[in-house]
């Protein structure tokens, strides 16, 4: 996931990065990673 993450930053100028869209996407991705955790 923290990878992912990088490669977002590295694709996306820090200029441009809407902050509250990352926070969100990354909040998504806490919690599909919380039920497929749930799954197992």
């Amino acid at each position: 996931m923290i990878r992912l993450v990088q490669r977002l930053l590295k694709y996306t100028s820090i200029k441009h990065i809407d902050y509250q869209l990352l926070i969100d996407s990354l909040g998504k991705l806490r919690e599909i990673a919380k039920k497929k955790l749930n799954e197992q």
